[in-house]
């Protein structure tokens, strides 16, 4: 097992019933996912308005995650 950092979004715009998410990969550093989710919050809000939200609040979190190693899984 191994950590990474997992970048998750909170958007919620007027007259909707629910908060939608986006999840974003997985980083090796939380250093990464910070300078990511800055870039990720901005487009998100950008392609909001662009579907014709005239507001929208996004906020974003860098949460540890740990995972197993990538590759195939050993044959049993």
């Amino acid at each position: 097992m191994f950590k990474i950092w997992f970048l998750v979004a909170l958007i919620s715009t007027p007259n909707t019933s629910a908060i939608k998410y986006h999840g974003a990969g997985g980083y090796d550093s939380i250093e990464e996912c910070k300078q990511q989710k800055i870039i990720y919050e901005n487009y998100l809000a950008e392609f909001q308005m662009r579907l014709g939200s005239n507001a929208v609040f996004v906020q974003s979190y860098c949460l540890e995650f740990e995972t197993f190693k990538k590759g195939k899984p050993n044959d049993v």
